[in-house]
């Protein structure tokens, strides 16, 4: 009998207007409660298991790799899509992002 393995894909798009703040920051490292919002927001769920694989989408802007890294350092089986321009919507970025998933037997 096989063993199963969480293979569960959790696409996050983050390529909005709201990717950088005013000041130059990136929103999903904004802290609220001594924690980055992409961490206290996708961790704390009960269904989050550090196997989880996510595929987040970025934008194109000045600094992105100090993001990329990060999520790559707290999400150990990440991977990263970026587009160069606000796109029609999360969906869309979404749909995009499909093209990363590699195993379709979950």
């Amino acid at each position: 009998m096989p063993i199963c393995i969480n293979m569960l894909y959790n696409i996050v798009p983050l390529a909005g207007p709201d990717l950088k703040m005013k000041d130059g920051s990136f929103r999903p490292l904004y802290k609220i409660d001594n924690q980055p919002l992409i961490i206290k927001t996708l961790k704390s769920r009960n269904w989050y298991k550090d196997d989880y694989k996510f595929i987040f989408i970025l934008r194109e802007v000045k600094g992105i790799d100090n993001l990329k890294n990060y999520l790559r350092d707290n999400f150990k089986y990440c991977k990263i899509v970026t587009v160069s321009d606000i796109t029609k919507g999360a969906l869309l970025s979404c749909l995009g992002a499909t093209s990363l998933v590699t195993d379709y037997n979950l």
